[in-house]
């Protein structure tokens, strides 16, 4: 049986709407669906029902709901002991914050509903000081873009997905009703980055160079927070990932520009030490991440 199927069920139950459910869960109504098809399938009895005033559990579901919690009860005993019994008291993670803000959220959320006694320690900083972090075990698993090479006989780089790379203005920007930007016409504007070694600075700089152009900025700002509210409020133009803008652009604060040069697509990466990545609850956050894909 399942567990993600009578975890569905069980969510559903409490929720009474699969929307709810959805929002819950993060997965898509039509794949909660099939989760309770299968287990329908799997047990021989109809579990859900819709009425007048929406799906709600026939009596077959009703007598089968304390049943799926006690299943789910018993599961999660065995794998809080099993994580006891791999040495972990607690997981400490280490993020981009632009990760922290967005994707990683959902992926804590699940893990402590599975693991309610393992503490998470979570903190947010620039990738190119996590190696050292790692090495120094300050932290057990960082989550970022990826920024380069890693040496594979002391690190272990898992690849979650992939998000885009795109440049963006405030509404009132010249470039911002402009069908299609070209490189060239970035030559007299002023960017913000988080950083001179970010991911961000050296992939537009790379960008630049290849055209022989100068990529200009007037300074730094060490948040990719701040840098889409100056840019919102001045005529900079920022260079994040697109996850990052999602609510921006949802709600017209900022524009993302159509680019017409080559797609710019980053990697999003989990990193451990060697060791660590054998640790189970270590590999249980990590296929919890790849859910959660962008």
């Amino acid at each position: 049986m399942n567990t993600k199927h009578l975890i569905t069920f069980v969510t559903f139950a409490k929720k009474k709407s699969f929307l709810k459910t959805s929002m819950e869960l993060h997965y898509a109504e039509s794949t909660l669906a099939e989760h309770i098809t299968s287990l329908e399938r799997e047990l021989g009895v109809k579990l859900i029902e819709a009425g007048s005033r929406g799906s709600r559990l026939t009596k077959a579901g009703e007598a089968f709901l304390p049943r799926a919690e006690e299943i789910l009860g018993m599961w999660r005993e065995v794998q809080q002991q099993m994580a006891k019994m791999s040495g972990i008291q607690s997981i400490r993670i280490i993020s981009a914050e632009s990760l922290a803000l967005n994707m990683m959220p959902p992926i804590y959320r699940e893990f402590l509903q599975k693991y309610e006694n393992i503490p998470l320690s979570i903190s947010n900083g620039l990738p190119s000081t996590f190696c050292d972090q790692l090495k120094n075990h300050d932290v057990d698993i960082a989550f970022g873009y990826y920024w380069g090479k890693l040496p594979k006989d002391k690190y272990e780089c898992i690849r979650i997905c992939q998000d885009e790379l795109v440049f963006f203005v405030s509404p009132s920007h010249r470039l911002a009703r402009r069908s299609l930007v070209k490189l060239e016409d970035f030559a007299d504007e002023m960017f913000l980055f988080t950083k001179r070694d970010s991911v961000y600075y050296e992939e537009a700089n790379k960008l630049f160079k290849s055209s022989g152009m100068n990529l200009n900025t007037s300074f730094f700002i060490d948040s990719a927070e701040l840098i889409k509210k100056y840019v919102s409020d001045s005529r900079h133009i920022g260079f994040l990932a697109r996850s990052t803008l999602k609510n921006e652009i949802e709600s017209g604060s900022l524009v993302c520009l159509e680019f017409d040069g080559p797609s710019m697509m980053i990697d999003i990466v989990a990193v451990t030490l060697l060791k660590s990545n054998q640790e189970p609850m270590i590999q249980e956050l990590i296929h919890i991440a790849g859910k959660y894909a962008l």
